[in-house]
């Protein structure tokens, strides 16, 4: 390892967050470096739930005695599966080896290792680039090392779509909407990984299509994912359409909603090209419980329970969000404006360089 990054000889080491153990490697080689992070900043906040919490912030106390509970349960439970992995493997634990190295090169892991960050640990040192605009979060204070940007999405992805049967049904649709049909384009996606909660997401969809029977002026459009088996969605209402995978940058051009299971990257472009959003978290454990809670939050749309709300339900809160399309639009909107504003890619370029330096 230590050949291949002297032969590269970079001037800063950029890591994925979830890589960040591995910078006591890179201080004892002597380069500086610094984390990427995709979702937003999961370190401790007095006032602001962790991360994978579904709750959104009140001015009560209640509920700052909750956040504390919370943080005081995430950071017992982090302590003690360290405890526990390190029994089990008899001191092998992968922390076990960095904290042994650590110590043999002088690196000061106790005093800068955090153990209150939602889902991974980390650095209190490092500086931390986050890919999630900060208007997008709750509000709370700043960390000094903790730089929040926003990137515009890149449409230039999809300049190439040969999926013939998705482009005669999107033209189509287009073209019932240019004659004032009263239509609406709904698309839903739980991500590319349904495969790991099959039955839940196969009880969802069959909820979506009693939909579908019920509301004959709705259009789906579903991409399921490549593990599952669309024929076990027969027979399928006449609108709705499914495929394993779309392309989601020109859907959402197209579409008047979308159901999302809240992961970050639907979400951000659903923000981008304006878009509602119905979300129903699939995972209990990542961010899609606070990525939801951010969006009933800012008003970019609502949320439900994927494993307990009805198909009458889920028909509920879409008609509410058409119904209210203007308020939401509305936020998605003042949003979007938010991330451009905001959009300071020259400090981030400036930091760099004066880390380098």
């Amino acid at each position: 390892m230590r050949k291949i990054i002297d032969s590269i000889s970079p001037g800063l080491v950029i890591l994925d967050v979830h890589l960040m153990i591995s910078e006591v490697y890179y201080y004892h080689f002597g380069y500086k470096t610094i984390t990427v992070n995709t979702t937003i900043f999961s370190g401790k906040d007095d006032f602001v739930p962790p991360y994978n919490s579904s709750i959104i912030p009140q001015k009560k106390i209640l509920f700052k005695l909750c956040v504390k509970y919370l943080w005081l349960k995430n950071y017992i439970f982090k302590r003690l599966y360290i405890f526990f992995k390190r029994i089990i493997s008899f001191g092998n634990y992968d922390i076990s080896f960095f904290m042994s190295f650590a110590n043999k090169i002088g690196f000061p892991f106790d005093e800068n290792y955090d153990y209150n960050r939602c889902f991974i640990n980390g650095f209190k040192h490092l500086h931390e680039l986050v890919l999630v605009p900060k208007s997008f979060d709750f509000p709370h204070t700043d960390r000094f090392n903790v730089h929040k940007l926003s990137l515009p999405i890149s449409r230039q992805r999809e300049t190439n779509i040969n999926d013939r049967r998705y482009l005669v049904i999107i033209d189509n649709i287009r073209n019932r909407k240019a004659n004032n049909e009263n239509i609406k384009l709904i698309y839903c996606s739980l991500g590319t990984l349904t495969n790991l909660d099959l039955n839940v997401t196969a009880k969802f969809f069959k909820k979506i299509i009693s939909v579908c029977h019920t509301y004959k002026n709705y259009i789906f459009i579903l991409s399921v994912g490549r593990y599952y088996d669309i024929q076990s969605l027969l027979p399928m209402p006449q609108n709705m359409y499914v495929f394993p995978h779309v392309p989601q940058i020109d859907l959402l051009l197209n579409s008047d909603l979308m159901i999302t299971h809240g992961g970050m990257n639907s979400i951000l472009e659903c923000i981008e090209l304006g878009v509602p959003m119905l979300v129903y978290p699939l995972s209990k454990k990542w961010d899609q419980p606070g990525n939801s809670a951010r969006v009933v939050y800012h008003g970019l749309g609502l949320r439900g329970s994927i494993r307990c709300d009805s198909e009458k339900k889920i028909a509920k809160k879409i008609a509410k969000i058409i119904d209210n399309y203007d308020f939401f639009k509305y936020r998605i909107l003042k949003m979007k404006l938010d991330f451009e504003e905001n959009s300071k890619p020259k400090e981030i370029i400036r930091l760099i360089e004066y880390l380098i330096d």
